[in-house]
């Protein structure tokens, strides 16, 4: 049984909600994703977590731009299902292609037991007749739009966000000076 979030126990650097520390600890304390599939994994042993990640966010992670990355990519077994607009400019899908199958080739030569040159963070060729199975899967989406999160996380135009979001997702982001607003 999954327990709805707000009955999970608190992982301890939020153990206190933040009570007895001092702003700069509350502003400096973070939990990522490692930290909460940690705790999920300890609640619940017998289930296989996944992600479901945009393009450019799962370019970030295999990039080791995540705190925790090759934990993350280890604790979910590899499991990834990688949501890429067929529309996306900046990961063609080949580059993407190309990454998924790294990730994959690693996976199958840890279940094999020998140590890989991309979880290692090395950088090596990709044998393109390698089999193209894996945990890492990829969804092509023709319909959403091109804006993708990071472009919104990054931008600070308020008139190409307008435009882009619908005004109380806009008017969310401002008023809780999220992104480039806070």
């Amino acid at each position: 049984m999954v327990l709805p979030f707000s009955l999970h126990p608190v992982p301890p650097i939020l153990a206190d909600g933040g009570l007895h520390r001092s702003e700069e600890e509350r502003a400096s304390a973070r939990v990522g994703t490692a930290d909460l599939l940690d705790m999920l994994i300890a609640d619940e042993p017998d289930t296989d977590f996944a992600l479901a990640l945009g393009t450019d966010t799962f370019m970030d992670l295999t990039a080791w731009k995540w705190r925790r990355s090759r934990d993350v990519l280890s604790l979910v077994g590899g499991r990834i299902l990688v949501i890429h607009r067929i529309s996306d400019n900046a990961v063609p899908g080949g580059v993407l292609a190309e990454r998924i199958k790294l990730v994959n080739e690693e996976f199958d030569r840890e279940k094999s037991g020998s140590v890989g040159a991309f979880m290692e963070g090395e950088r090596h060729h990709v044998d393109k007749s390698s089999e193209e199975g894996g945990p890492v899967k990829v969804h092509q989406i023709e319909t959403l739009s091109d804006i993708s999160s990071s472009f919104i996380r990054s931008c600070s135009n308020e008139e190409i966000l307008k435009a882009a979001l619908a005004p109380r997702v806009f008017e969310f982001i401002k008023d809780k000076q999220l992104y480039r607003f806070a």
